[in-house]
């Protein structure tokens, strides 16, 4: 998929990914891989994975401009938690196949 055109309005966003399945650094970086097909060219920035107290729950942010609106960036997002796994189930009972939330949007 080609990247969006940089001559559209951006909006600023920032998100936090993350997982705390056995494989949680390798989905989180395919999920900033998924995200960067809606980032503006070259404004993607992704922290490193972080673990909290050495637990199996893996972090990232994630930096990037997109034409995209709040409503429709949230819509893809949520289906690509959906497409990992991510169900009410998992989610009662503590597994976190990915989760992607809006932190910050335009400052």
């Amino acid at each position: 998929m080609s990247h969006p055109s940089s001559a559209a309005a951006l909006t600023e966003v920032i998100l936090c990914l993350g997982c705390n399945t056995p494989e949680s650094e390798s989905r989180i970086h395919e999920a900033v891989e998924f995200l960067r097909q809606f980032a503006a060219p070259e404004t993607l920035i992704a922290t490193p994975v972080y673990h909290c107290d050495n637990s199996s729950y893996g972090n990232a942010l994630v930096l990037f401009s997109t034409p995209l609106s709040i409503p429709e960036l949230t819509i893809r997002t949520k289906d690509y938690e959906s497409r990992c796994g991510r169900t009410p189930e998992s989610k009662r009972r503590g597994i976190i196949e990915m989760d992607i939330d809006l932190v910050i949007a335009n400052g």
